[in-house]
């Protein structure tokens, strides 16, 4: 008795969800927590990730990364789906998020041939592994002293050819007034 309710409680909940309208705009979900959050997913950081991808209304992935290669890349300048990319923004190391994605911040009215149809949504399930901000990094750090040291470095050649100046022209200015009086 307990499994035909299941599988009837499962029937209509499949049912449903197919019926549900696509987003109109990002949505995200944790799916798994990360066990601590340390380091979040940021603009301009490296991020290593697998992913698990369905256009809205299909039940199979038509791409997934869980069983090959994570991918690896680094928001804000590699090329990546606007809505993949604001829909990481703030993950934490170690968590599982559900992403859906609207149609126009995916493939939009193109679509992907054979693969996801024109206004279609997309559902990403991702699983970041890795990220490296760029405050993390030892050259960002080693560039932002280095930049410092120059500007200090500049900033007094500035002013002491400054007070060179100002020297020389109080002498100058001093030349002309004692050329004045014995005039």
């Amino acid at each position: 008795m307990f499994k035909v309710l299941w599988a009837l409680l499962v029937l209509v909940g499949l049912a449903m969800a197919t019926e549900m309208e696509q987003p109109i705009e990002l949505r995200g979900g944790i799916l798994k927590p990360a066990p601590s959050c340390k380091r979040k997913v940021a603009q301009n950081g490296w991020v290593k990730f697998h992913y698990r991808v369905r256009a809205w209304g299909a039940d199979q992935p038509y791409e997934n990364t869980f069983g090959s290669e994570p991918v690896e890349l680094k928001l804000g300048r590699d090329k990546v789906m606007e809505g993949l990319e604001k829909g990481m923004t703030g993950m934490c190391e170690k968590e599982v998020r559900r992403i859906l994605i609207p149609a126009h911040m995916a493939y939009g009215e193109l679509g992907l041939p054979g693969m996801v149809p024109p206004n279609t949504a997309l559902i990403y399930d991702v699983e970041v592994l890795q990220v490296q901000s760029p405050f993390a990094s030892p050259w960002f750090w080693g560039g932002l002293v280095a930049i410092a040291i120059a500007y200090v470095i500049f900033d007094r050649l500035a002013k002491s050819e400054d007070q060179a100046k100002a020297a020389k022209y109080m002498e100058k200015k001093k030349q002309q007034q004692e050329s004045k009086k014995d005039s």
